[in-house]
């Protein structure tokens, strides 16, 4: 889950930057806004369509363990072990806190809603504010202090209800919730909410654009800071709208450009898979002496799991009890090589082995060398990996591949 949302958060990054250095600037209001919009929902499917061919028989990572000289408790390595999985956890909880948050936001602005005196007008409800110093539109509700809805601004929201901005900006939240950690989501809702304003300002400028940009510096003052909302007067976005008003329409025939980024995608797209694809041949080095077909952990319909697993687990808790199993057989079974002890020698170690049809461990062999001591040691440890219940797959008990990483460190 996070390999996959990383990815997403790189392609996102490329598509923003493509934006902010070829379109940004352009006049193509509506089409800067479906540029913003789509190039997230693409982002979320390319990391598929990256995905190297070989990802069948792709060894699945374990988490590393690392053994150390001074004596160690089996116990104390799979805490030490665990820490690295542990980032699902973080990412879960940052989750729930992003999400708690969006739902206090909302809560706050349907309080604002039911607080306050709202008329229905045509096209739109009016909530008066008791503050003078607001004036913003989320959705079909119009918030404003009476002194403040001039004829201007009042057509300002109303472009943003008509063109249903809230939508646009609900479902970047919602995106945020989900890639809480990642600045890029944030610059894209900077971008897109700056697009609906410029959006909004072209419609209320047809008569006087001079007496528009005057009102706009006229009227900076304190503004409402819900996210969520279109605020007419947003100090952070003033300057570049009043030079968007003055710029010149950008010419039709630009508007090509955008296609431009179909092959730019394309060329990305496959640049980066062929570089994934070149590091694992080069370091994972398939399983061709195998003798019989290897799976990968992943895609499986059922993964391996220690016999006699409480079948009520989820998939994910059993793959933390198979997880742990491997970390306690190889503190229990680990021992310092004496002549690596004396060369004071250390390293990560990584080895390869295969979990076969009938649940036992074979094919093991070492993918990265440190010494011939640590390497036997290494071999030794998983060779003696007790037996598991096979996976399977569209019916058939399969084997499937891993990789783990053993670290020597000396104390």
């Amino acid at each position: 889950m996070i390999s996959y949302l990383l990815e997403v958060t790189l392609y996102q990054f490329v598509l923003l930057a493509v934006y902010h250095v070829g379109f940004k600037r352009y006049t193509f209001f509506q089409v800067n806004r479906f540029y913003l919009l789509l190039s997230i929902v693409i982002s979320f499917t390319l990391p598929f369509f990256s995905i190297p061919e070989s990802i069948q028989q792709t060894p699945i990572m374990l988490p590393e363990i690392i053994l150390s000289s001074a004596i160690v408790s089996p116990t104390e390595i799979v805490e030490k072990t665990t820490q690295l999985w542990n980032l699902d956890i973080i990412f879960y909880v940052g989750l729930i806190i992003f999400s708690a948050l969006l739902v206090f936001r909302l809560t706050k602005l349907f309080k604002l809603i039911n607080s306050n005196p709202k008329q229905d007008k045509n096209n739109f409800t009016l909530v008066t504010l008791e503050n003078e110093n607001e004036v913003f539109s989320w959705f079909n509700y119009v918030f404003a202090h009476e002194s403040k809805l001039s004829d201007e601004t009042l057509s300002h929201e109303l472009v943003h209800i008509k063109n249903k901005h809230s939508i646009d900006i609900l479902f970047l939240e919602f995106v945020q919730v989900v890639l809480w950690f990642s600045p890029v989501v944030r610059w894209y809702k900077k971008e897109l909410q700056l697009v609906h304003e410029y959006q909004a300002d072209a419609h209320a400028t047809k008569e006087s654009v001079t007496s528009y940009a005057t009102l706009l510096v006229n009227e900076l003052f304190q503004v409402n800071e819900l996210s969520m909302v279109h605020n007419f007067w947003k100090v952070n976005q003033i300057k570049s709208r009043i030079k968007m008003l003055k710029k010149m329409k950008t010419q039709k025939i630009k508007s090509l450009r955008y296609l431009l980024v179909i092959p730019l995608l394309a060329m990305f797209t496959m640049e980066y898979s062929c570089t994934r694809e070149a590091e694992n041949s080069s370091e994972i080095k398939e399983i061709k002496n195998a003798d019989e077909e290897v799976f990968n952990f992943q895609v499986v319909d059922k993964q391996p799991q220690i016999i006699g697993v409480d079948e009520s687990f989820t998939k994910h808790e059993k793959y933390m009890v198979f997880q742990k199993a491997i970390m306690k057989h190889v503190g229990d079974s680990f021992k310092y090589p004496d002549q690596a002890l004396k060369d004071t020698i250390q390293g990560r170690v990584i080895t390869q082995f295969v979990i076969g049809s009938d649940g036992k461990v074979k094919d093991v062999k070492i993918l990265r060398s440190v010494n011939e001591d640590l390497d036997e040691e290494a071999l030794r440890i998983v060779n003696s990996i007790p037996d598991y219940t096979p996976a399977y797959h569209n019916g058939k008990a399969v084997a499937v591949s891993f990789m783990l990483p053993i670290t020597f460190k000396l104390q």
